[in-house]
């Protein structure tokens, strides 16, 4: 008998310090229970029960593992030694939602800075990778554009510049008013010059004929 009562007695001990289960019976995270926990100031139960959700729910929906990655970062971010986990916890929930903030969860100063900290970086983070690869050479656009060469500098710089170089001269306006004007009146004031020319010589020929005629007759 008493040792039946030894058993029972080390059953319900380890039964009261059994992992905290979030995990309804439908499989889903319990969030209302972790964030009682939270309020409570029970930040190990918090911990230990979000990630037992995770490690047994891989295929977790996109709020659940938004809500996990949230509050374990931000508890981690409370510990002395936590940093480095709060921050991969952190950079995980920034993955899935780039404006998410933690201010609701009456956090310190500290937390709070340290949150926007590595939101800040997550956000330098994606820019980099955007513009460049792993070896720091420019990503290649839509249609080629933008790629890099070996050197890593652009050559679209190179293809631009023989672009330009080919393209032809611009025609200001008045070449373009020269070129629209019409030959023909240049032709007529041509042809009236020269047959006024004309008449002009052959009158002073007649002239000098009549003064010739009439000296000899004298």
């Amino acid at each position: 008998m008493p040792r039946i009562f030894w058993l029972i007695c080390l059953l319900l001990v380890s039964l009261s310090t059994a992992a905290p289960n979030f995990i309804r019976s439908d499989g889903g995270l319990d969030m209302p229970q972790a964030k009682q926990a939270y309020k409570d100031g029970d930040f190990d139960k918090v911990r230990i029960g979000l990630e037992s959700f995770l490690r047994q729910n891989k295929n977790a929906a996109r709020e659940e593992r938004i809500f996990a990655y949230k509050y374990l970062g931000v508890v981690y971010a409370t510990q002395e030694n936590g940093k480095a986990h709060s921050e991969t916890y952190f950079h995980q929930l920034l993955d899935l939602s780039p404006n998410v903030e933690v201010a609701e969860m009456y956090v310190s100063k500290s937390v709070e800075d340290f949150f926007h900290q590595i939101k800040k970086n997550h956000q330098q983070r994606i820019s980099y990778n955007e513009k460049y690869d792993e070896f720091g050479n420019l990503n290649a656009a839509p249609g080629g554009k933008g790629a890099s060469n070996k050197d890593g500098t652009a050559a679209s710089k190179s293809s631009t510049a023989t672009t330009s170089s080919r393209s032809p001269q611009p025609v200001n306006r008045q070449q373009r008013v020269a070129a629209k004007r019409p030959v023909w009146p240049w032709i007529l004031a041509g042809g009236a010059v020269a047959v006024g020319v004309t008449v002009y010589i052959i009158s002073q020929k007649g002239s000098e004929t009549k003064t010739t005629v009439v000296d000899v007759s004298k």
